[in-house]
């Protein structure tokens, strides 16, 4: 069965019995097991994909909480310590949707002074 069949809260690497894998021995048994699957011999580490998770889910949009979650950092601080290089600089679009947010406020008045 594929991943993509599967339900999102199952496991990703399960023994041939169906059950999650323990972590004891799980490197050597499914790890290595699955980069050689995938004829990946670049020396990906398991904390890779946790990184390759985070980009992935912040180049789609996802804020700093969502991801903190998702890595299951203690706090957003951490994960903005690690990952805040990844998140686009809006500061434009901010400034820009705070002026129409003041002309809106004046409304017919339309006062050019701050």
């Amino acid at each position: 069965m594929k991943v993509a069949d599967r339900d999102p809260e199952d496991f990703v690497f399960i023994t041939v019995r169906g059950a999650g894998v323990d972590g004891s021995n799980w490197y050597n048994r499914v790890w290595l097991k699955a980069r050689r699957a995938v004829q990946s011999a670049s020396g990906y580490s398991v904390h890779d994909l946790r990184h390759v998770a985070a980009t992935n889910a912040i180049a789609a949009g996802t804020d700093v909480k969502l991801v903190q979650l998702m890595l299951g950092h203690k706090d957003a601080t951490e994960t903005l310590n690690t990952y805040s290089h990844l998140w686009p600089n809006r500061v434009d679009e901010v400034i820009a949707a705070v002026e129409r947010r003041r002309m809106e406020a004046l409304g017919p008045r339309r006062h050019t002074a701050a």
